[in-house]
């Protein structure tokens, strides 16, 4: 796989835990991750959605993320690299910013049909009937804080890495998930069960108190912060 360093002069954060030396106009590396290297110009604006890869401690872009680049009308053209290339979207900066802010806690826990916090007490792999080939993981239910479950104990369901039919709604999600570790989860339902529909923004990670996304990263809030948080969105959406 194509691995290009990126080096860019930052102009701005726009959402999310950067590293505190990501000071504007800094300059950072970001890496580039399979077939969407060419795509880059030298001189050219663009906006990185990045994930923490905590195998190589870096930020990474590329394969299943998205990013903007800026025409010379001022626009910016969305494209998302995965299998096959989503055509490109032009947006002003104002719908740019409104689908970042679509990624907060807010928006997300006004957009699960579940959200859970538990433990992970089995791991197990399927094939869907569909044949998308799946990752199928029980969880122990410890607080539920929206939606309603048949028991204490539920399943969500993910597309098993380098699959080869992979469902349109999924979004790729930390893969490095371990049976006794603590989880808090946003879910949606699907035609295959429930699913994290919001990429690594669905699955955070607990770590005693603290919350970690992509695995490496501590949120801002912690857990009982954030607990708080969605509880509040929560009770407003009655």
């Amino acid at each position: 796989m194509r691995v290009t360093k990126l080096t860019i002069k930052l102009a701005e954060v726009m959402r999310g835990n950067a590293p505190s030396t990501w000071q504007p106009p800094s300059l950072i590396s970001v890496y580039s991750v399979g077939s969407i290297s060419p795509l880059f110009q030298v001189g050219r604006e663009y906006i990185f959605c990045c994930k923490f890869f905590v195998k190589a401690g870096k930020y990474t872009t590329g394969e299943g993320t998205g990013m903007y680049s800026k025409s010379d009308t001022d626009e910016w053209m969305r494209v998302v690299i995965d299998k096959e290339t989503t055509p490109a979207e032009h947006l002003r900066m104002t719908e740019v910013r409104s689908r970042i802010a679509m990624a907060s806690l807010q928006s997300v826990t006004t957009s699960s049909d579940v959200i859970v916090r538990g433990a992970i007490v089995g791991i197990r792999r399927a094939t869907a009937s569909s044949q998308e080939e799946l990752t199928i993981y029980t969880v122990r239910v410890e607080e539920q804080l929206k939606g309603q479950t048949p028991s204490q104990k539920i399943e969500f369901v993910v597309p098993r890495a380098n699959a080869s039919v992979v469902p349109g709604w999924f979004r790729w999600v930390p893969e490095q998930v371990n049976v006794g570790e603590q989880w808090l989860l946003f879910l949606r339902k699907s035609e295959l069960g429930l699913y994290p529909f919001a990429g690594p923004n669905s699955m955070l990670r607990v770590d005693g108190t603290s919350l970690l996304f992509d695995l490496a990263v501590p949120s801002p809030s912690d857990l009982p912060g954030t607990v708080e948080k969605i509880k509040r969105e929560v009770a407003s959406e009655d």
